[in-house]
């Protein structure tokens, strides 16, 4: 099955550069950083050992930078990679200076050869389920490789069924395979991976302590004791779905100030049109952070925000769960900041934790039509909030140590 697809993706070569520029056209590509979709950059392997990580876009990213960090305090020199542009951004503003940022080349036999024969790392370190046959399958040829926080939903899941043999050929070029649940690692079970090893999410190492101190300052002083609801992650749907679900509730709770981030903020513009329509009086972030008593709604249209809007709110409702396609983000990230949470139906990419947070009673899971009788509940009883809330972070501090024996473990993978 590998030479198929290693043969098709051959003779794709050249429909690759269409790719890109239509990429381009789209805005998803930086054209300054084109070539290196092709395996083409101006910048020089440094000496010495080289470890590559990849992440392919912003979740992926975050859920390392705090890894990052650590290899680069044990003097590691590091080459990231990402796919998405969102992503690249966040490495130019968060990550270490030190750390080396391309663009994960397309898949082609030709780029991945090229790419792996310019950088030649020692070590590699891939993360959750970015599977890139053609450039994973070259660099195991030179390079240990860890598949780490590996991740499979249940959608993927029952895609890879279909494709078994190219699937275990994938998993079989990496040295060990960690998943970041049991349920992935039953997974891996099935699919026949026999290098399994259990740490944990990494993801639930996510850096508390990563906010703009002086963005919380200046909101937080304006907030004063109003209720701060962040509606976090959101796509296309649910902003209509939750603030139509919030707006009765403004004459009952005339304190309310909602937190609104999509997950992608380039769509700020469509955002807004819904935000009109329901009739939201609302600032956006990168016009101001001045928010007056008459906002009603904070619209952030920024990336790397998100633990600052976390830590300065007291519930959050995550996006990605009110819709089938997502099915779910990450909710140690409020949790860690003591938010009683509130999520959708569909949750399936992180069912381990939501059956935990459920529990642990640390979460409200809702359908839509129960969305604002939650809210109002919430709204209405501060002690039920901070319980919620104190559950949540027990759960997310729990798992402190994942980041630690991470690094422990990955560094004596890079020593043997």
């Amino acid at each position: 099955m590998y030479i198929f697809y290693s043969l098709l993706t051959l003779f794709l070569t050249p429909f690759f550069y269409l790719w890109a520029y239509i990429r381009l056209l789209r805005g998803k590509e930086n054209s300054a950083r084109i070539t290196e979709r092709f395996a083409i950059t101006k910048i020089k392997r440094p000496q010495g050992k080289l470890v590559w990580l990849h992440a392919a876009s912003v979740g992926e990213t975050l859920a390392i930078l705090s890894l990052v960090n650590k290899l680069v305090e044990e003097n590691f020199t590091i080459l990231l990679t990402t796919y998405t542009l969102s992503s690249s951004k966040i490495v130019a503003e968060k990550f270490p200076q030190k750390v080396i940022h391309q663009f994960l080349p397309f898949d082609s036999p030709f780029f991945a050869r090229k790419f792996v024969n310019h950088w030649r790392p020692d070590f590699v370190v891939w993360t959750e389920s970015d599977f890139w046959a053609n450039i994973i399958t070259t660099a195991s040829k030179v390079s240990r490789m860890i598949l780490l926080n590996e991740r499979m939903s249940d959608k993927s899941f029952k895609r890879w069924k279909c494709f078994p043999h190219l699937l275990k050929h994938i998993l079989g070029c990496f040295n060990v395979v960690l998943p970041q649940s049991t349920i992935d690692y039953q997974k891996m079970e099935y699919f026949g991976v026999k290098n399994l090893n259990f740490i944990g999410n990494l993801k639930y190492s996510l850096n508390a302590a990563n906010i703009n101190q002086n963005l919380v300052d200046e909101v937080g002083e304006a907030i004063n004791k109003r209720q701060v609801i962040f509606v976090a992650s959101t796509h296309p749907t649910e902003e209509k779905i939750i603030l139509e679900s919030i707006k009765p509730l403004m004459k009952k709770h005339p304190d309310i100030l909602i937190f609104l981030a999509p997950r992608h903020p380039a769509r700020a513009a469509e955002v807004r049109n819904i935000i009109n329509a329901i009739g939201f009086k609302y600032e956006q972030r990168t016009q101001t952070t001045k928010i007056s008593q008459n906002t009603q709604l904070y619209l952030i249209d920024t990336l790397g925000e998100m633990n600052s809007f976390f830590k300065l709110s007291s519930i959050t409702i995550m996006g990605g769960s009110f819709v089938s396609y997502i099915n779910g983000h990450n909710i140690i990230e409020p949790a860690k900041f003591e938010n009683a949470i509130i999520c959708g139906p569909y949750m399936s990419n992180f069912k381990q934790a939501i059956e935990e947070f459920i529990e642990a009673k640390a979460i409200v899971q809702v359908n839509e039509g129960e969305l604002s009788l939650v809210i109002d509940k919430l709204l209405s009883d501060n002690k039920l909030v901070r319980n919620y809330a104190a559950n949540a972070h027990k759960i997310a501090s729990s798992y402190e140590q994942v980041l630690s024996k991470t690094v422990k473990f990955l560094v004596a993978e890079f020593n043997r």
